[in-house]
């Protein structure tokens, strides 16, 4: 399976053991990116983080008792912009009437992002 989930939120994690013995629990994750480690994120059935977007990858929970273990992977992304920048980078200008002026605006991140752009023109006639 697949999830997906906007940077600065909360991830919940619950893993569910069909079994009559208790077994111990443990969530671990292994980022994109990195160099393959695997980290233990949470122990016990469940686990609430509160997720950036250098927390996506794959999800595991282990679960382990006397009889054996067992184990299930999901891929988490988080997504969410990560940089705005305005260029040139001034907080106000003052122009001619046939001054020609132009203002770019740079967005990344990992999903498409909607820009609006929002100006008060004052006159000092």
């Amino acid at each position: 399976s697949f999830y997906e989930n906007v940077s600065g939120n909360s991830l919940e994690l619950n893993c569910t053991v069909l079994r009559h013995s208790p077994a111990k629990i443990t969530f671990l994750r292994q980022r994109v990116g990195g160099d393959g480690s695997e980290e233990i994120v949470a122990d016990g059935p469940s686990a609430i983080l509160r997720v950036n977007r250098s927390d996506s990858g794959n999800y595991t929970c282990f679960a382990q008792n006397e009889l054996g273990n067992d184990s299930s992977t999901r891929r988490v992304e988080i997504y969410g912009l990560s940089n705005v920048t305005l260029s040139p980078s001034q907080k106000s200008y003052r122009l001619n009437v046939s001054d020609m002026f132009s203002l770019q605006c740079l967005a990344t991140g990992y999903d498409r992002a909607n820009i609006s752009w929002h100006g008060i023109v004052q006159s000092s006639l």
